[in-house]
């Protein structure tokens, strides 16, 4: 019985390592939603759909077009088109970001979500899929810090 034992903590341990990747933080679990947003995101990829197709195309770092959640509900943004927002908020239970150009208080009414993302985060990367668009158009952010 001890030499089964042994052999499946043997075999756990070997599939455990072999399913890492090299470079990838395989022991870190991918960040919580709450708080997780915090910090400085750089725009390095957008994803819309004219009506046929669904195109992703690269974004330039230079400008950098940045987005910085600051934990007190301060955003400052340098993505185009979003530099007038100011606040955000994050709603966990429908995991949506809010952007406000005034101070919407600790708990503004979903009514106000008008500029707003679903959000994720894949491979570490922030993914704001605009909640509006039929086609899934999407902003994709890289942790600066």
């Amino acid at each position: 019985m001890k030499k089964l034992f042994s052999y499946s903590i043997a075999f756990l341990v070997v599939c455990l390592s072999l399913s890492c990747e090299e470079g990838k933080d395989c022991c870190v679990p991918p960040p919580g939603i709450e708080g997780q947003i915090t910090g400085s995101w750089l725009l390095f990829e957008r994803g819309y759909s004219p009506g046929s197709g669904y195109i992703t195309e690269p974004v330039s770092e230079n400008p950098a077009q940045t987005l910085t959640f600051r934990s007190n509900g301060q955003l400052i943004s340098t993505v185009s088109g979003q530099e007038d927002f100011k606040y955000y908020f994050v709603d966990v239970d429908q995991k949506v970001v809010a952007f406000y150009k005034q101070d919407p208080g600790p708990t503004p009414d979903p009514s106000t979500y008008t500029t707003s993302y679903d959000f994720s985060f894949e491979e570490y990367n922030l993914r704001l899929n605009f909640r509006y668009c039929i086609e899934g158009c999407h902003m994709e952010l890289r942790k600066v810090n």
